[in-house]
């Protein structure tokens, strides 16, 4: 759930950066005031998606591995972050000398979309994807269970009658 709505943040604040540089191409607008929502979106979306991968380590490891746990986190962003090195290259038309020239609100509105189908993608393998939890009562499962009881002796002295002995 919280890499979930950790990418839902992510989405939010890919708008809301398009959304703050178009205001700053049209008007000029210089204040680093109008930053604060993304960067506070960008920071709960890191909370968010860095809590939720830690929880889904936890749960799917044995816990001899739990000192990978930040191995793991930092793989699976930093995989995240070169993927978005090709994405750059080719639209580096859009990156300019000077912001004022930069289609900044283009790459924003692209980083947007490409979070918004993360999302829907992430949505759709979460759906589908039940992973088993270990519950203390399947640890306790009688022996009775999954016994075929018509192959077997009414009672113990049957069965030890019926038994070769050991030589």
């Amino acid at each position: 759930m919280r890499i979930g709505f950790g990418i839902t943040c992510a989405v939010i604040c890919g708008f809301t950066a398009w959304q703050v540089e178009i205001r700053r191409l049209s008007s000029k607008l210089n204040t680093t005031v109008a930053l604060v929502p993304q960067f506070v979106l960008l920071g709960v979306t890191e909370g968010l998606v860095d809590g939720g991968l830690k929880r889904l380590f936890d749960d799917h490891v044995a816990k001899s591995l739990s000192n990978f746990e930040d191995s793991f986190s930092e793989l699976v962003v930093g995989g995240g972050k070169l993927l978005i090195i090709p994405i750059v290259l080719i639209f580096s038309g859009w990156i300019k000398e000077t912001i004022d020239t930069s289609h900044l609100d283009r790459y924003y509105l692209m980083l947007a979309i490409m979070n918004a189908m993360l999302l829907l993608a992430f949505a759709y393998y979460s759906v589908r994807y039940a992973y088993k939890e270990v519950c203390p009562e399947d640890e306790k499962i009688p022996i009775e269970e999954g016994v075929d009881h018509a192959h077997q002796p009414d009672s113990e002295d049957t069965y030890q009658k019926n038994t070769p002995p050991f030589p």
